[in-house]
């Protein structure tokens, strides 16, 4: 480590209701206060995701190595039903749907499914965790007049995009969260009623919504599904009838100078976090 004889250690790890603990000082004067007055997802040690209850610190294991404590802004999935595909607030054409497993049909169309939401103008963002995957090819892209008709398409079993066109400079990505593969999109809109589409697509070069005859063996469950406000996706919002928010989380720890964490002359700071994410919060 880059330090000897630290005043305060914090790994992610220990934590109860309000607090997350430092490992260092072993009195506890270097444990953080936390707050969230909101239930949350994390994905769990099993790879699974877990709602955490309010002001439960989320020690999070979305990505592999060691674990992270998850601070997030406030965010709003404006989706419905956000894990029942069955539900009647999403659209399927030429595609079936059994038990969250989105299956391709053999007829000549279009292959996919959405909802249509009304979201306020600025950056919105969507995106689809999928799983039990018998496909290669799959599509996003948005419309209606809260959408921009850009489109990505990705390969699944790769876990690569392989082909986009963004006149409207969209953002697409994909990644693993636990054992779910996530595929996003990120958009700026003009507000309005907007669509969040997946589509099955035959080839990797696919136009947006292309028509074509299905192959029925393909399929995949749809874990969840999301919408929300901002340039990035964030970590899974439930929804059930009605929209949801997540407030946003604080860890503090006050009173550094009186606790002897550190003085006013000297002292050094070492963290490790993902830039990634604290640059595009602004924070």
């Amino acid at each position: 480590m880059p330090f000897t004889k630290p005043n305060l250690l914090y790994v992610p790890s220990a934590y109860k209701a309000g607090k997350t603990y430092s490992i260092l000082p072993e009195d506890g004067s270097g444990d953080f206060t936390f707050t969230r007055p909101t239930e949350a997802e994390r994905t769990n040690g099993d790879k699974l995701l877990q709602t955490m209850g309010n002001d439960v610190p989320r020690i999070d294991y979305s990505n592999p190595g060691c674990p992270s404590l998850l601070l997030e802004p406030q965010r709003t999935n404006v989706a419905l039903d956000s894990s029942d595909i069955s539900s009647s607030e999403f659209v399927l054409l030429g595609v079936t749907e059994s038990n969250s497993i989105l299956t391709n049909t053999s007829a000549n169309t279009q292959h996919r499914f959405f909802q249509t939401r009304t979201v306020t103008a600025g950056a919105q963002t969507g995106y689809v965790f999928l799983k039990n995957i018998s496909t290669t090819y799959v599509q996003l892209t948005t419309g209606s007049i809260g959408g921009v008709n850009d489109h990505a398409n990705f390969d699944l079993e790769n876990l690569t995009k392989v082909f986009e066109n963004t006149p409207n400079n969209s953002t697409f990505g994909i990644d693993k969260v636990g054992d779910n593969i996530r595929i996003w999109n990120s958009w700026n809109s003009a507000g309005g009623a907007a669509n969040f589409q997946l589509c099955f697509v035959d080839n990797p070069n696919a136009g947006r919504l292309p028509t074509y005859s299905g192959n029925i063996s393909e399929y995949c469950k749809i874990v969840c599904y999301q919408l929300e406000e901002g340039s990035y996706p964030t970590s899974y919002i439930p929804t059930q009838g009605s929209t949801v928010t997540r407030v946003n989380e604080e860890a503090n720890l006050t009173n550094m100078f009186s606790k002897g964490l550190i003085n006013s002359t000297q002292g050094s700071v070492y963290l490790e976090l993902n830039a990634e994410e604290v640059e595009r919060d602004g924070s």
